[in-house]
Order: structure tokens, then C-alpha cells, then sequence
């Protein structure tokens, strides 16, 4: 809605100000750079076109900033593309915690490489939802000891990869447990 309204302001002006030129008193026009402008009809049929071969007025460039505030504005856009990671072995599940604090390091990621969500099962529990604790470390508050566990990860492009029992029944803390690999 402003650029057609900016428009008739800018056709308008002209006309406007030609009814308030005055003589100054060194003899000449205040406002000498201002030129008429003529309105123009051009109809489907070129005989029936009237108007003038005069372009748009010419206004000074300091009063033209001053009616219009001038902006430039950059959109700049972010194009990502995302290649499929290739990896050596599998899933690595690197268990650590205490009692009733157990977290797990998940590395060796392939697909898309990032890990969104993280569930993990006991013999005794049903699928719990880890939380990011920070990374790609995850972190519950549960007591997972003496049980064999099994995760479900969640990867950026949508793709879940379920690793049944890759913690065996005796884990300890401090080791690393390799599952399967996500599909290509």
C-alpha cells in the first residue's frame, strides 16, 4: 500500500510546488531546479495514446533524501547442504554416572550424524526418554545397574536406529559399548 501512495506524493510534488515558487530578491526563482512535469495516457491503441516524451521530475538529491528515508536492506539466506556420514563400526555407547545418576556418551553417529532424542530400556522399565545433558551426552535419573539396556536413537533427518540389549547384564561405568550403525 505505501509504494503506490510514495508514487502519487512523487507525481504530485512538482505541481505542488510550482504554486509556491516565488522571485527571490536576487531576481530568480527559489525553486529554479524544479522542472513541470506532464501526465501521461497510454492506451492499448497507440493512436489514442496522448502524452509527452518527459520523463519523471528531477528533484535535488538532498531534498529527495529528505522526503524519502532511503534503506537498504540485504536478505541473505543460509544454503546448507547435508552430507551422509560414512562410518567405520558402530554406535558407540560410553556408560558413566553414579547410582541413581546414569549417563551415556553416543558417538560414532552415521546418517546424518546428529543424534535429536535418546530413549533407553532396562529388563525393568519400560522406554524412558534421556535428556541432553550437554553434547551428545544424555543423561537420566534412574538406577539402570544390573540390567542389560537397550537405546533408540533419533537422528536430525527423522531416521530412528533401536540398539536392543548392546549393554550387557554386568556393564560398569567408565566403559564403551558398540551397537549397530544407522543405514544409509
Amino acid at each position: 500500500m505505501a509504494p503506490p501512495l510514495l508514487l502519487v506524493f512523487l507525481l504530485l510534488l512538482p505541481a505542488l510546488a510550482a504554486g509556491h515558487e516565488h522571485t527571490s530578491t536576487y531576481g530568480s526563482s527559489a525553486l529554479s531546479e524544479w522542472r513541470s512535469a506532464k501526465s501521461s495516457y497510454y492506451a492499448a491503441d497507440p493512436e489514442d495514446a496522448i502524452g509527452t516524451d518527459q520523463s519523471s521530475p528531477h528533484l535535488p538529491h538532498s531534498l529527495f533524501t529528505g522526503i524519502l528515508d532511503v534503506q537498504l536492506s540485504l536478505c541473505a539466506s543460509k544454503l546448507t547442504f547435508c552430507v551422509k556420514c560414512l562410518r567405520e563400526g558402530g554406535v558407540r555407547f560410553a556408560v558413566n554416572g553414579r547410582h541413581f545418576f546414569f549417563t551415556v556418551l553416543i558417538s560414532n553417529v552415521g546418517g546424518a550424524g546428529d543424534v535429536r532424542s535418546v530413549k533407553i530400556k532396562g529388563t525393568e522399565s519400560g522406554w524412558l526418554s534421556m535428556g541432553r545433558n550437554w553434547g551428545q551426552v544424555w543423561h537420566i535419573n534412574c538406577d539402570m545397574r544390573g540390567q542389560p539396556l537397550s537405546f533408540e536413537l533419533s537422528s536430525g533427518d527423522g531416521k530412528t536406529l533401536t540398539n536392543f540389549n548392546v549393554v550387557p547384564k554386568d556393564w560398569e561405568y567408565g566403559k564403551t559399548y558398540t551397537g549397530k550403525q544407522f543405514l544409509l
